[in-house]
């Protein structure tokens, strides 16, 4: 599988889950992932400045979620 495949996949996933709110704290979904906690810290950075997507996370269902635009 080339690079961008497995970035593009992991990408989709993380969105899933946002979507779904159940990401987990971020050392839970960095470990579903698969990557490293700083990976993670990166893919939702690139989200929030290259898609444009307002990404918070919520102590109280210890997940993140889609915040307001």
């Amino acid at each position: 599988m080339l690079i961008i495949d497995k970035y593009n996949e992991r990408i989709e996933r993380i969105e899933n889950l946002i979507r779904l709110k159940c990401t987990g704290t971020p050392a839970k979904l960095a470990e579903k992932l698969h990557i490293s906690e700083r990976r993670l810290y990166d893919y939702i950075k690139y989200l929030r400045e290259n898609k444009n997507q307002n990404i918070i996370y919520n102590q109280s269902i210890m997940s993140y979620e889609y915040g307001e635009k």
